[in-house]
């Protein structure tokens, strides 16, 4: 049987659905769906689950995010469409999953064209007919320009492997189509992200502040890339909170005077890396920088708050916080992002898209609810349309649903319809009915299984059914013992992918019953099982000499930069299994990248001792380096010695000096690195003196 029915009936049912759950308030009810609020839409950039303290963060406080919860409604069961950030944005403002697009999963490029058709309505554009004056500040990454056959040569590999096409958006001249042509009649954007070139801000069609002198040249499309040209128009890193809050302010008290209402997207950077905060937020949390990160968006979001307040906006105007995908991180100094879930940014289990999602509404919602239904980005675009009485266009939306009920505080009319989210790690796909989900694929569904890092055991499912009411770590897998629910949801997942019109409110019942076998067949085969590797002797890390430099006296004095997880303390602690690493990029840390060690200045010193680390190539290696003395620490002088590093893990190198020294201060300074991840890190297991 096909649950199925027309959008105008969704939208009558739900309606009555709104108009009886509160009888005592029928003309609230009403008005709800007469009146043309505000809408300031917030969308933060890799923000988990437990990344604020209204979900049950303790390492990192957010008192504004906290204040938006208390006078309105937090949803424990908040979701964004995928779990990376291009293909939610996409959905969030189509109402349609990004993929039915040409972007199946990962995210666009700084050469990538816009993913949105020009006649593809959005959640501007309809607001925009109906009479909305429409924004958008913060993070785009959405693309910019068109190019034929670009469909067919990118290269669609996480994280943002992608094949160039020809010279990209002319970031030196007018750039379109871009937000203004779906929509939005005022942009102030990154274009891509706040890692990505081309770090400058893109106001309307053209790129602010820049120079003729300083044309916009080649960029390396990848995270921290390098960027020519372009001085005057690049932001600071650290400053880019204070503009992006400053233009979000400014757009607010310029809307206010507008006789029209308004939808205002802001699209603030954090908590992507890099973790850069303003220094006035260095230390604020017990998180380490990514903490610091998160409060610094916290404060921004006080600042919004704070203007609607002062303009008088508050009460008409619907505030929806929530994120892009959750954590990119696991550990920051003992904080999790995305606990008590599993998994995180890139993944298809929860803590890839189950995030922050708070709604106020001082005029129709009533303050300090906490709802347990389930809503998402994708959604948006009904409800929106819902809120102001009206049907959306032929086509338009067609994943979305109306969950103004939820935002209500009232019950949804069909809590069992399927929601379709969508691994932005490895494209594949998982469907929500009531508290079931099935993912297909094995693991985490994410970066970790597209790369292959993990293989399925012999006889592994090919999808994972959860009971989250039972299990929300997802950490039992109930595919075995329920496969009639498994059959109801990959054939409903199956018609959902075949047909763009078809937006159940209930799972199917197929008639027949399966044996495993064939509903193993329904899905995608899973990539062959690792062969049980025979086992090797384990390999000893520890170093069976002691640190010659704590035997004298001698400490690590300075590093460049370091982590709550890569201390300096691991240089000198004997164990090649354990490393300091230093951020390469000047997008990072700036140069020098270097240690400083401290001797007492009595005994000669003939060199360094120095092993690379012992845990793989990760993190890249120093190849390069050199090597300074002084007396003061202060004045260094000219290099005594240069030297070339190999990625040896286990073989002790030595940096001997033209002639020992009894300087006091010593400096190992990288100047070129090796291995995959020497073009951001280069980690240093051990590293001591040798002395006569």
């Amino acid at each position: 049987m096909e649950y199925w029915i027309s959008r105008a009936l969704v939208y009558v049912l739900l309606s009555a659905t709104a108009l009886v759950a509160e009888p005592s308030k029928p003309a609230a009810a009403k008005k709800a769906m007469a009146d043309k609020p505000n809408i300031l839409f917030i969308l933060a950039d890799d923000l988990g689950y437990n990344d604020v303290s209204c979900n049950g963060a303790t390492r990192i406080k957010t008192p504004n995010i906290d204040r938006l919860a208390n006078e309105g409604i937090r949803f424990s069961d908040g979701h964004c469409g995928a779990s990376t950030c291009t293909p939610t944005r996409y959905s969030l403002l189509t109402g349609r999953h990004n993929w039915r697009s040409w972007l199946k999963f990962s995210a666009l490029s700084t050469s990538a064209p816009l993913l949105i058709e020009e006649d593809r309505v959005t959640i501007a554009s309809f607001l925009r007919s109906e009479g909305y004056n429409t924004s958008i500040v913060g993070k785009w990454h959405l693309g910019y320009g068109r190019e034929d056959g670009f469909e067919e040569n990118r290269g669609n590999q996480p994280p943002n492997y992608w094949e160039t096409r020809g010279n990209g958006p002319n970031w030196n001249g007018e750039l379109k189509p871009g937000p203004n042509e779906v929509g939005f009649d005022y942009s102030y954007v990154i274009p891509v992200a706040n890692s990505f070139p081309p770090y400058v801000i893109v106001e309307n069609h053209y790129v602010e502040g820049l120079r003729k002198e300083s044309p916009i040249g080649k960029m390396q499309s990848r995270n921290m890339g390098k960027m020519e040209g372009g001085e005057g128009a690049r932001w600071k890193d650290e400053e880019l909170v204070d503009t992006l809050t400053r233009k979000t302010v400014a757009e607010l008290e310029r809307l206010a005077k507008e006789d029209k209402p308004f939808f205002l997207y802001y699209t603030p950077h954090q908590p992507h890396i890099p973790h850069k905060p303003h220094p006035r937020f260095y230390g604020t949390s017990q998180a380490g920088r990514y903490g610091d990160f998160v409060q610094e968006l916290d404060w921004s979001m006080g600042e919004v708050l704070g203007t609607l307040d002062r303009l008088g906006l508050t009460q008409n105007t619907l505030v929806i916080f929530t994120s892009d995908n959750g954590g990119a991180g696991r550990n920051y100094n003992g904080h999790n992002p995305n606990a008590p879930l599993r998994g995180g940014k890139g993944s298809l289990t929860e803590g890839g898209h189950r995030v922050p999602f708070i709604a106020r509404w001082p005029d129709r919602t009533k303050a300090g609810q906490t709802s347990m239904q389930l809503v998402s980005t994708t959604d948006m675009l009904a409800t929106f349309a819902a809120i102001l009485g009206k049907e959306l266009p032929e086509g338009a939306g067609p994943d979305s649903y109306n969950v103004l009920p939820a935002l209500l505080g009232q019950k949804l009319l069909h809590p069992e319809r399927p929601v379709v989210f969508c691994s932005g790690g490895t494209g594949q796909l998982a469907m929500r009915s009531g508290k079931w989900k099935l993912m297909v694929g094995h693991g985490e569904c994410g970066y970790r299984e597209f790369f292959g890092r993990t293989r399925p055991a012999p006889g592994t499912p090919p999808a994972q059914l959860y009971d989250l009411d039972a299990d929300l770590g997802e950490t039992r897998n109930l595919y075995a013992e329920h496969p009639e629910i498994v059959h109801s949801l990959i054939t409903t997942l199956q018609k959902i992918k075949a047909d763009e019109n078809y937006n159940p409110t209930e799972p199917e019942q197929p008639e027949e019953t399966l044996s495993i076998d064939e509903l193993n067949a329904l899905f995608p085969r899973l990539p062959t099982a690792a062969k049980p590797k025979p086992k090797k002797p384990p390999i000893q890390t520890k170093l069976k000499t002691p640190s010659t430099l704590k035997a004298i006296g001698g400490k690590v004095l300075e590093v460049s930069s370091f982590n709550e997880r890569r201390e300096p303390k691991y240089l000198t602690d004997g164990d090649l299994a354990t490393f300091w690493h230093t951020r390469f990029q000047p997008e990072l840390a700036k140069p020098p990248h270097h240690v400083v060690l401290q001797v007492p200045g009595k005994q000669a010193i003939k060199g360094l001792s120095y092993y690379a680390w012992a845990g793989g190539n990760d993190n890249g290696h120093i190849k390069g380096c050199s090597v300074y003395v002084s007396d003061d620490g202060k004045s260094w002088g000219e290099p005594v010695v240069k030297a070339v590093l190999k990625p040896n893990v286990y073989t002790e190198q030595t940096i001997l000096f033209p002639e020992p020294t009894k300087k006091r201060f010593i400096k190992l300074v990288a100047t070129d690195t090796i291995g995959p991840g020497g073009n951001a890190f280069a980690a240093i297991g051990e590293l001591d003196v040798v002395v006569e």
